[in-house]
């Protein structure tokens, strides 16, 4: 299907947004596609925690 991944992460989401009041919607990190489309990266904080050490190891 064309442009599938686009119509279920971004095109479908945006319009339910629209259509239920949210004034923003947040695309996910990474891509300079994103922008292409009119997204502004923004920063975020967040907090995670991994429950694998080799994990945890790369992350820090």
């Amino acid at each position: 299907v064309d442009c599938l991944h686009f119509e279920v992460c971004y095109y479908a989401p945006i319009e339910w947004a629209l259509a239920n009041g949210i004034v923003s919607f947040d695309p996910g990190a990474g891509g300079s596609h994103k922008r292409r489309r009119g997204f502004v990266a923004r920063p975020h904080a967040s907090l995670h925690r991994w429950y694998q050490p080799q994990m945890d190891q790369l992350i820090r």
